[in-house]
């Protein structure tokens, strides 16, 4: 199901913006002018879909499925090595403000930019549940960003950017097949433990 109503547009699609090899520019609203702003912070295109919509709107699961995270990214476990990376599926930490990372059917859906998460790690979550609301943290304009990760190799190339897909399939159908051999994650396959996560989410990370 579509994590907003399709009253909102997707603003920026899965693999638009690359800023690997775009100059630095001072035209306003262009990939330049961002490149300009954060540096070269998407190399390989946005590797999610962005929905402008306005602070407050209600976010669904796209799916049901298992909350892996639901906090804000400065809380992420990991350091700035690769293995700090994929211990939390290569978000940045200061980019996705508030976020909800939830385990669906053989894929992991990204929530990003939320002004409010209502649910907790563990928590399970059925397709169309209210998860939280949108909103603007992480230092961005109001909408939400969604991902759709399948790779846990965090592979770019063949249509995946960071083991990211395009999220946009996954609004029509719950049951739509993933586009990798990423498995279902259960508690004793992850790198931490729920209770882990838990704890990092009061003491700052892990």
């Amino acid at each position: 199901m579509r994590p907003v109503s399709t009253q909102f547009p997707i603003n920026q699609p899965f693999g638009s913006m690359r800023t690997q090899g775009v100059a630095p520019s001072s035209t306003p609203n262009t990939v330049g002018w961002y490149v300009k702003q954060y540096g070269n912070y998407q190399p390989y295109g946005h590797a999610g879909c962005d929905i402008a919509c306005p602070s407050g709107t209600p976010v669904h699961a796209i799916a049901s499925g298992r909350v892996l995270w639901a906090d804000w990214g400065t809380n992420l476990p990991g350091d700035e090595s690769n293995a700090g990376y994929r211990r939390r599926w290569y978000l940045y930490k200061g980019f996705p403000g508030i976020v909800t990372v939830i385990q669906h059917p053989g894929w992991i859906g990204v929530y990003a930019h939320l002004s409010f998460a209502q649910m907790s790690i563990g928590d399970t979550v059925t397709e169309g549940q209210q998860i939280g609301l949108s909103g603007g943290t992480g230092g961005v304009a109001p909408h939400l960003h969604v991902e759709a990760l399948v790779d846990l190799n965090y592979s770019t190339g063949g249509g995946l950017i960071y083991g990211r897909t395009n999220p946009e399939p996954y609004f029509g159908s719950a049951s739509i097949a993933p586009q990798s051999t990423i498995t279902q994650l259960e508690e004793d396959d992850m790198p931490f433990t729920f209770e882990d996560l838990k704890r990092a989410a009061y003491e700052g990370g892990l």
